[in-house]
């Protein structure tokens, strides 16, 4: 099965990141929500061509460096368990 998630922005409200660092935190994401997507399965708001217009998240656990693989992690866990509810 193939799947294409379009993901239009991401908000932060705190740390301003580089060019450099919004293209890894961007790969950061992409690598930990593809790897929820097929640890876990598709959650069922995105089956059968369902769209999800507008999603908010909450992150909890942000690391302090802001740099850090850990919060594109921490951002995709976010993503995944929104699209579960």
């Amino acid at each position: 099965m193939n799947m294409k998630i379009l993901i239009d922005r991401i908000v932060l409200d705190s740390g301003n990141l580089s060019p450099s660092q919004r293209r890894r935190l961007q790969t950061d994401i992409e690598t930990e929500l593809t790897y929820l997507l097929t640890a876990n399965g598709i959650p069922d708001r995105l089956k059968y061509g369902k769209t999800v217009s507008n999603l908010s998240v909450h992150v909890d656990d942000v690391p302090s460096d802001m740099h850090s693989a850990k919060l594109g992690q921490s951002i995709a866990h976010s993503i995944y368990s929104e699209l579960n509810r």
